[in-house]
């Protein structure tokens, strides 16, 4: 049975403002995973864009995307045919890295990591990631 949740993560419960290049860990390492959407972002005082690196271990392999976006500009998270990440300005499903492409992504384990890499807005830089998922619980 899987039981479904929506991480809503921010830094700002953990650092307020983000310091530059330190990782913050939106999800701990959590086992059977079904992913379905998966978004982040990053808000700041200026419209500037902002290099936003976002970490995903998926059964014990790293995938890293690095790339640029405007404060409160949503980043959507998929893979394509390769396996490579895919960061889309609207709204895409996670899916699976095999190349049907056509079901949610499912891990055996998923951690999730995210950091800024270039100046951070002294007063009110934030990362956000969201993801709707399930995970497997077993039952006796």
């Amino acid at each position: 049975m899987f039981e479904y949740a929506n991480l809503d993560y921010d830094t700002s419960g953990i650092a307020n403002p983000i310091v530059i290049n330190t990782w913050y860990t939106a999800l701990e390492t959590t086992k059977n995973v079904k992913a379905f959407y998966l978004v982040f972002e990053q808000t700041n005082n200026g419209a500037t864009n902002e290099t936003i690196v976002i970490e995903l271990t998926i059964d014990g392999t790293v995938y890293t995307f690095s790339g640029s976006a405007a404060s409160g500009d949503p980043r959507y998270v998929s893979f394509d045919a390769n396996g490579d990440i895919s960061v889309q300005g609207s709204i895409e499903q996670i899916l699976a890295l095999d190349l049907d492409q056509s079901a949610p992504l499912e891990t055996r384990s998923l951690s999730i990591r995210v950091r800024q890499t270039t100046a951070v807005d002294v007063v009110s830089a934030v990362i956000e990631v969201n993801m709707v998922y399930a995970t497997l619980e077993v039952s006796n």
